[in-house]
């Protein structure tokens, strides 16, 4: 049963709904940003990535596991030393010149004082902040990014 004909009819497009033209299944149920994330986290370089929720941070995370990308997290509620170790582990962790990361996946607001993220060559901001002052702190954290000890 043709259950597009009706479109056809009314629209004169050529619609067809063939396997084909499914989406990959390990990308099926991914938003383009989060496509856009992963196309665009640099191979053999320390990533951040920065989200306004503890779920965001979540989805992230898991994404970044399923993919099989090295990560860490850090976001609002963690203790503090759980949070000190996961930003020495990203920082020191070695990259692999043909494997994404490490990446270090940031809530806004989390860990604010004194955390300076300098081993990153590229951050990433995944939705806009609600408050322009976490926003600046994110840049401020990150504005020496790319150096090299």
């Amino acid at each position: 049963r043709d259950v597009l004909a009706h479109l056809r009819a009314a629209t004169r497009m050529d619609l067809d709904c063939h396997r084909s033209v499914i989406p990959q299944r390990n990308e099926y149920g991914l938003s383009s940003k989060i496509r856009a994330l992963l196309r665009d986290l640099p191979e053999g370089e320390h990533a951040i990535v920065f989200a306004t929720s503890k779920e965001g941070v979540a989805h992230i995370s898991a994404v970044l596991r399923i993919k099989n990308v090295k990560f860490f997290s850090l976001f609002v509620g963690q203790d503090t030393v759980t949070s000190a170790e996961a930003v020495t582990a990203w920082e020191t962790m070695n990259c692999e010149a043909n494997k994404t990361g490490p990446v270090l996946v940031v809530q806004a607001g989390a860990a604010a004082s004194g955390l300076t993220l300098t081993a990153a060559s590229k951050f990433f901001l995944i939705e806009p902040f609600s408050r322009q002052e976490e926003e600046t702190q994110a840049y401020a954290r990150c504005h020496r990014y790319g150096q090299k000890n």
